[in-house]
């Protein structure tokens, strides 16, 4: 098996997209197969501690390269090991050509080095904002080996892009935090929500970019051509987050502060909350957004926002029940002397027996729906001398909302 060199295979873990558990599970996968490969170990293990006990690491993942296997969920207890824990807390790489005789790593022989054959092992630690939450170890089986200064760069490199990745799956988790609290809050709390958790979400990504991103300079001043491309990889990447969470601050920050009767040209509304709605709507369709510039809305931004909230999650619901990633689309236009405010999708559709029913509590299209988010849409339009249509499409739902102009 030919070996890739180290650039190559550098620039290809730099190119790695992660935006949903699937790919975070797949760049895992990834990083392992590609550092077994470029090093020409038996075995490479992804170990994170155990929040709830400190002492123990719980691997992530381990593939072996003889059988071309991928494992998980093993245990290992450092505690029987001080100064390999200790070591993992002090240094940048473990290195140790004789893993049985090696001071580090001695203490690991009889439970765990011995019985899987392994001689030499070369560990560096995972780093989640600066502080060490695991180790991604190159497990050599067989004649114990010399590690070379290129390979134990290399796996320094690895467990940069590695950390990466953890905090990459750190922000799906909180991702995934930010549908599920939406979706399961009542309709009325559903903005309190929302801001709260964009808050929250645009501070921690916002600590985990910074951190990254002097990483990625420390990278560029390293000087070879590899380390360079590396880096302008990993930052075209951190310049999109950025954007992301200094969005989601913006939308934080004015929800909490601006008086609940502001009134703001209904596209520039739109515009600053549709990061939210793209994050919530992700992974089951694509949002398309289509807004007149000259149309104000009779209701304040905050029932804008609450309204289209509501209709955009349940355009969401609608299409996990489909095979493929469908699309939402929101609009705004000019009818005369009101406005219209559609969403709508191309999932399975609206019942004609529950068309005329939907808008009221606890009738829906949904398994284990309640109707509250729709009914309080019905009320806030209602409130403000408009009405909530339900047109038949020929396919999908479309759900309109007939406003006055402000």
């Amino acid at each position: 098996m030919i070996q890739p060199s180290y650039e190559s295979a550098r620039l290809e873990l730099a190119r790695l997209r992660i935006d949903s558990r699937e790919t975070y599970d797949q760049a895992v996968v990834r990083t392992a197969e590609l550092s077994a490969r470029t090093l020409g170990v038996e075995r490479v293990g992804v170990w994170l501690f155990d929040d709830a006990a400190p002492e123990t690491l719980r691997l992530e993942h381990l593939y072996v390269s003889s059988t071309r296997k991928h494992t998980e969920g093993e245990v290992l207890v450092v505690a029987h090991a001080p100064r390999y824990r200790e070591a993992l807390h002090a240094r940048k790489v473990i290195v140790a050509d004789d893993a049985w005789g090696d001071p580090v790593t001695a203490a690991l022989r009889a439970s765990y080095l011995e019985p899987l054959g392994i001689t030499s092992m070369l560990d560096a630690p995972l780093y989640l904002r600066g502080r060490v939450v695991g180790v991604i170890c190159h497990e050599h089986v067989g004649p114990a080996r010399k590690w070379t200064a290129a390979e134990i760069d290399f796996a320094c490199t690895i467990a940069d892009t590695a950390s990466l990745v953890c905090e990459q799956g750190r922000r799906l988790l909180l991702e995934r935090e930010l549908r599920d609290r939406v979706a399961s809050a009542s309709a009325a709390d559903n903005m309190e929500t929302v801001t709260l958790l964009a808050r929250s979400l645009a501070h921690e990504l916002g600590n985990v970019f910074t951190a990254t991103r002097l990483g990625t300079d420390q990278l560029a001043k390293k000087g070879d051509e590899g380390s360079r491309e590396l880096a302008t990889a990993i930052g075209e990447a951190l310049s999109v987050g950025e954007r992301l969470a200094s969005d989601l601050r913006r939308f934080g920050d004015r929800v909490s502060s601006e008086p609940p009767t502001a009134r703001t040209p209904t596209a520039e509304v739109i515009a600053r909350f549709r990061p939210i709605l793209e994050l919530l709507a992700r992974g089951q369709g694509r949002l398309e957004v289509d807004v007149d510039p000259t149309v104000m809305l009779g209701i304040d931004d905050t029932t804008i926002e609450q309204v289209i909230l509501n209709l955009v999650l349940n355009a969401r619901d609608a299409l996990a029940s489909v095979a493929h990633v469908g699309t939402i689309r929101l609009a705004v236009v000019r009818a005369g002397e009101q406005a219209i405010v559609s969403v709508s999708d191309d999932g399975p559709g609206i019942a004609e027996a529950l068309r005329g029913q939907l808008g009221h509590e606890y009738v829906t299209t949904k398994p284990h729906g309640t109707g509250i988010g729709l009914s309080v849409v019905r009320k806030a339009v209602q409130a403000a001398n408009g009405r909530l249509e339900i047109p038949a499409v020929s396919s999908g739902a479309r759900i309109e909302l007939h406003l006055p102009l402000g």
